[in-house]
């Protein structure tokens, strides 16, 4: 996370004549599909394929709009292909203070200069739009568990940004899983379950549910530790 004052954002200059700063095009193949490739080159590399790539789940992003987000997308391009990206996400309906953002740079074209202008490109963008604090995810290495690469923290770090919350993503290989063990789980939770019912909808949920499901959704910002991080009740009406 980084704080700044919406006035003035990281001004220093970067050599950028090797490539331009441009917002991704749906309907630019050739950039779109240099696109997908970094994201599939980062997940190999930082996250070791721990996450597992889905370019379905991007692309849909391209075409589908959130009505409480407002999104952009900027790609650093040679020669109409893209090197690196960023994207900023920006509630509209609450914590209008926020930019939350992702970046990358292909592991082939780091260390050249990409992250930074990319960076300081991201940062007037959320400065223009009167945002005051940026906020993102980075794979930190944790002892014992499973290998992923440091350069994200290490960038944030090196460009002013602080850690404020910690998340752990667990992993659980269930061929690793006894089949009796999984069968005594089920039971156990059944016998917890007494009363509820899953319910299977497509689109819109049922009426009888919204007030409910919209209650957990404000809530999601506020039950969860926050340390430093500044969010507030999200508003989700039924």
């Amino acid at each position: 996370m980084k704080d700044f004052d919406s006035a003035s954002s990281n001004s220093a200059a970067f050599d950028s004549a090797t490539f331009d700063i441009v917002p991704i095009d749906p309907a630019d193949h050739e950039l779109v599909q240099s696109w997908l490739a970094i994201g599939e080159a980062v997940e190999r590399h930082d996250w070791r394929d721990s996450m597992g790539w889905q370019p379905t789940h991007r692309m849909m992003g391209l075409v589908q709009h959130r009505s409480d987000t407002d999104t952009e997308r900027w790609a650093a391009v040679r020669d109409g292909r893209a090197l690196g990206w960023y994207s900023i996400e920006l509630p509209v309906r609450d914590n209008t203070h926020l930019a939350e953002i992702e970046l990358e740079v292909h592991p082939d074209h780091r260390r050249q200069g990409i992250g930074s202008a990319l960076l300081a490109h991201l940062e007037r963008r959320a400065a223009e739009l009167g945002r005051t604090t940026v906020s993102t995810w980075a794979p930190v290495p944790i002892p014992g568990s499973t290998a992923v690469g440091d350069s994200a923290v290490g960038f944030a770090e090196a460009t002013g940004y602080k850690n404020t919350l910690d998340n752990v993503v667990r992993i659980c290989d269930l061929d690793k899983v006894d089949d009796a063990a999984i069968e005594r789980l089920w039971n156990e939770a059944w016998q917890r379950a007494d009363g509820f019912e899953t319910v299977v909808f497509e689109g819109e949920p049922p009426a009888e549910l919204l007030d409910g499901m919209a209650y957990m959704h404000a809530r999601m910002y506020t039950d969860m530790p926050l340390g430093v991080f500044e969010k507030v009740q999200s508003l989700a009406e039924a």
